[in-house]
């Protein structure tokens, strides 16, 4: 049985493919922000003296406040990585292109070859029977790519993880 793409993506060669976090410092920003705002509201006026106008910033601050948190614990705990072509450091960007099942060897036919261009204009299905995933650089420099078929409760790879490096493929406009 072949591997699903998702596996294969950061199993091939380090110099090729790379995992980076997303960066924490605007989660930290806010949540500094909203704490110091939070902690200084007694001595801001009007906010000191009126405490409708407390309570609203109050409850402002702390709405702000969960939001940093949210984000630095996503940073921290999440699946907070992204993947990246490491010759040029672009970020890939992750593309599901749906058919017919009834397409099977002329999308693999497309997908193996790099094709993309063709690819982009076959019929596409409402019907999640047979997807192609493409991890793609926008620069054009690099592509992988699958096919996908639904065997009830999980997509099976239809062939082996394809990967073509600048040249070895066409870039259609979905990339």
């Amino acid at each position: 049985m072949e591997k699903h793409i998702d596996e294969v993506l950061y199993s091939i060669s380090p110099d090729t493919v790379v995992a980076r976090r997303y960066n924490p410092i605007l989660g930290i920003i806010i949540t500094v922000v909203a704490a110091g705002t939070m902690l200084g509201a007694n001595q801001i006026e009007p906010f000191a003296s009126n405490r409708d106008l407390y309570q609203y910033l109050m409850m402002a601050g702390f709405m702000v406040l969960a939001t940093g948190v949210t984000m630095i614990c996503y940073w921290l705990f999440g699946d907070s990585v992204k993947p990246h072509y490491a010759p040029t450091g672009e970020k890939l960007v992750r593309h599901d292109l749906i058919f017919n099942i009834a397409d099977v060897n002329r999308v693999e036919t497309l997908v193996a070859a790099g094709d993309f261009k063709a690819l982009e204009k076959l019929p596409r299905s409402s019907a999640s029977g047979l997807i192609v995933v493409v991890y793609a650089a926008k620069s054009g420099k690099f592509a992988m790519a699958q096919t996908l078929e639904y065997v009830p409760h999980e997509y099976q790879p239809v062939s082996a993880t394809h990967l073509f490096e600048e040249g070895k493929f066409t870039v259609a406009d979905f990339m």
